[in-house]
């Protein structure tokens, strides 16, 4: 009876409630929720940047207005959300209402801009998945993809390459990129080791069929030299080299046929070209290979090519390196020449337990796909295009500082080195994709300012690829499948010829001479 009694009352209220009123007690049981709930989402992006901003200290804010975009915005947001709670009826449901339309309208926003990426990137997407361990149905678009561009892709992925080598009994690896291992000192370590003492390898394995990377349709195989980098049999036992070339994968030839990169391509005209370059080889390693290795064969012309893309990022990677911090002294040497057998042998067992460790790993597409959920939830396409991508794995201001200075410090010993015996140092900058496909070169312009500044004030010939790149109709044309990545043959032909406008200026043979007449501030364009 009692219950009968509370029930007739709650209707009888409702009768008497005014309609709006009665319309507006739901929706605002839902706008609460709502505007909680966004406080909420607020309060745990603000934990997250802090975590992993702050405590962690895994990722980095490239400028101070990250940090009030970063910090403040959030923490401004949950307060208002919040504190909406309290306001009238009517007044929250508009705000709902508003918040609703404004994420609508963003996340839609960012839908269309990673559509018209996709569309941006579609002649390579499918390709990449296919040979980074695609579907067969991927690999069936990458077949669609070849009759449409009527171009050779090769959509076997790398262990089907190296699957097939072998069963044709040819032991091939894959390329091995020059390895470090994180400290929690944060130092960094080289998993190789001789006799249980550490070593960082500045080449790869000697006499080795090795298997690189496919960005263009074709992968890049090639059996390596005596002491594991990418050149054609007898230079070193020539014992003579008229040319050296120094640098990281971009110098190494990813990812074209031997003969198709500008290294080949300079040897053509100067058959005495060494090639040095290895990939993941930043400053410091370059450094090592002009005291360990150039002294051996003292060359006339060393080609110190500089990526713009991520030699200062590997430079950040390798200052942590105490071993690799010695060669900044002058006496110092690993030796490793005189040890490459043993170098081999501890090289291949880590190649092979790599390979191993990879083949016993689930296919990380998931992975894939949970990080570009990942990043639509966090509107990365769209905080990109406004310039709001701020977090980094490294602070800009870190690599325009000390990394930087660490940089001018090498080139001058470098300089200082090559000089000793006679050689002259040649300082080609090499320009990224990011600057062409991204539009907002920023950081690149400012770090071309700078290296190319101290190139110049060592008196170094320099050749600046980015006026000839910037001087294309097309830049990204330069790129396979106008993607994120190395050069394509275009690309790597014009490096060629712009290094070989100067060094052909005269005969080598008169090289010195050449050089020490030229005006070293020239910058070709």
């Amino acid at each position: 009876m009692l219950a009968h009694n509370r029930t007739c009352t709650l209707v009888s209220a409702l009768i008497e409630m005014p309609s709006k009123e009665r319309f507006f007690t739901p929706a605002v049981k839902i706008a609460d929720i709502i505007l909680s709930g966004g406080g909420a989402v607020c309060v745990l992006a603000l934990l997250y940047v802090f975590y992993h901003y702050s405590w962690q200290g895994d990722r980095q804010l490239a400028s101070s207005l990250g940090v009030a975009v970063y910090y403040a915005v959030p923490a401004v947001l949950a307060i208002l959300l919040f504190a909406s709670l309290t306001m009238t009826l009517a007044t929250k449901v508009r705000l709902v209402i508003l918040c609703c339309a404004l994420a609508t309208s963003m996340y839609s926003i960012e839908l269309l801009l990673r559509i018209s990426d996709a569309a941006h990137l579609k002649p390579r997407k499918p390709f990449l998945a296919a040979i980074d361990g695609g579907s067969q149905s991927e690999k069936q678009k990458v077949a669609e993809l070849v009759r449409q561009l009527s171009v050779h892709v090769d959509t076997r992925d790398p262990l089907e390459v190296l699957a097939d080598l072998r069963k044709q009994g040819i032991m091939a690896l894959p390329q091995i990129v020059l390895p470090v291992e994180k400290q929690k000192d944060g130092g960094v370590k080289s998993p190789i080791s001789i006799y249980g003492v550490e070593i960082m390898p500045l080449g790869g394995i000697a006499n080795q069929v090795t298997v690189v990377c496919n960005q263009s349709g074709e992968y890049l195989i090639y059996k390596s030299d005596e002491h594991g980098f990418h050149n054609p049999d007898g230079l070193w036992q020539s014992g003579h080299v008229d040319i050296a070339a120094v640098g990281n994968s971009f110098t190494l030839g990813y990812c074209l046929p031997s003969e198709k990169n500008f290294v080949a391509l300079i040897r053509q005209h100067y058959p005495s070209t060494l090639n040095l370059g290895m990939a993941g080889e930043g400053p410091l390693h370059t450094l090592a290979v002009v005291k360990e290795i150039l002294p051996l064969f003292k060359p006339k012309v060393i080609l110190w090519f500089y990526s713009e893309a991520n030699n200062l990022v590997e430079l950040e990677d390798e200052k942590r390196s105490s071993l690799l911090r010695r060669y900044l002294w002058d006496d110092f040497s690993q030796g490793l020449l005189d040890r490459q057998s043993d170098v081999d042998h501890a090289l291949a067992d880590y190649v092979e337990n790599e390979m191993v460790r990879k083949m016993g790993e689930a296919p990380h597409r998931s992975n894939n796909r949970v990080n570009d959920l990942v990043g639509f939830i966090k509107l990365f396409s769209l905080r990109q295009r406004f310039g709001m991508v701020y977090g980094t794995d490294y602070r800009e201001s870190d690599l325009e500082g000390a990394t930087m200075d660490l940089f001018c410090q090498i080139l001058s010993q470098a300089k200082t080195h090559i000089s000793a015996w006679g050689g002259v140092l040649y300082f080609i900058y090499l320009p990224s994709w990011e600057r062409y496909g991204l539009g907002d070169p920023g950081f690149s312009d400012r770090q071309r300012t700078r290296v190319l500044s101290h190139a110049k004030s060592l008196d170094l010939p320099v050749v600046d690829l980015h006026p000839m790149f910037r001087g294309q109709s097309d830049p990204l044309s330069l790129f396979p499948f106008r993607a994120p990545g190395h050069y394509n043959e275009l690309g790597h032909q014009l490096v060629a010829d712009a290094v070989l406008e100067i060094i052909s200026a005269k005969g080598l043979d008169d090289s010195r001479i050449a050089f020490a007449n030229a005006d070293p501030t020239h910058t070709l364009e």
